[in-house]
């Protein structure tokens, strides 16, 4: 018996919220996410007030409220320029931790960029598995594979920093609904 494949009628990708930081703030968070949707997409291409050439984007989901207990564990892959590979698995954490911000020791045309998927993050019968792609120009890049141990929708997303510097002017949050075939 063959599989057979259904193609989705009109976009797939459903801009929901684009931000583009006019003033320097510690966090952005997106409220009110509808769950009309199977999937989401976050992409950031930002930079920090780091004095560092790159630095983390912290990540913390919430339904109604952010949740900061330990509910979340990441795995990834980081390579590093001229370093060597490396992987590490932080369980139990208050975030998921995405190295992919240019700090403020990078170039000053960079911008690191994010790109982040919410997979079934409505669905209030399991865990949220979320996927990353980070690269911070001059530092890294990452794969980070994380989970969100709840089985409440997501409709809020927060994203900081890793130093507590701020996320810079002109650092862009885009928002996207994926909608099932």
């Amino acid at each position: 018996m063959g599989v057979t494949y259904t193609t989705a009628t009109g976009a797939t990708y459903v801009p929901l919220a684009t931000t583009t930081i006019g003033t320097a703030v510690a966090s952005y968070t997106c409220t009110s996410i509808s769950a009309a949707y199977t999937d989401l997409v976050l992409t950031i291409s930002a930079r920090c007030a780091a004095a560092a050439v790159g630095d983390s984007a912290l990540l913390q989901v919430g339904d109604g409220t952010i949740d900061t207990g330990s509910n979340y564990s990441r795995t990834r892959l980081l390579g590093l320029g001229s370093g060597t590979p490396s992987s590490a698995n932080r369980p139990n954490v208050s975030n998921i931790d995405l190295d992919g911000l240019a700090g403020n020791n990078a170039a000053a045309t960079e911008q690191g960029f994010i790109v982040i998927n919410f997979q079934n993050y409505s669905n209030t019968s399991i865990n949220k598995t979320i996927l990353a792609t980070a690269f911070a120009p001059e530092a890294y890049v990452e794969t980070t594979v994380g989970l969100y141990r709840s089985t409440n929708a997501i409709n809020q997303i927060k994203i900081s920093t890793g130093s507590g510097s701020n996320l810079m002017v002109g650092s862009i949050l885009s928002l996207y609904g994926i909608l099932g075939a």
